[in-house]
């Protein structure tokens, strides 16, 4: 991504942000490739799972 905006959360357990890239094509491909990918939660038995969408948002910065 070219540019990245985490937003403060009231839980440790989920985060949420936005993410930028250059072209929609490139957004596209991160989608398809990445959405509900599960990464390995080092402080827990389950892991953590990057749910990813599209939104109205002009810029992430």
């Amino acid at each position: 991504p070219t540019s990245v905006k985490v937003f403060s959360g009231k839980s440790e357990r989920s985060s949420s942000g936005l993410l930028e890239w250059d072209s929609k094509s490139d957004a596209l491909e991160t989608l398809g490739f990445l959405n509900h990918y599960q990464m390995k939660n080092p402080n827990g038995p389950y892991p953590y799972t990057l749910k990813l969408c599209f939104s109205t948002a002009q810029h992430a910065s």
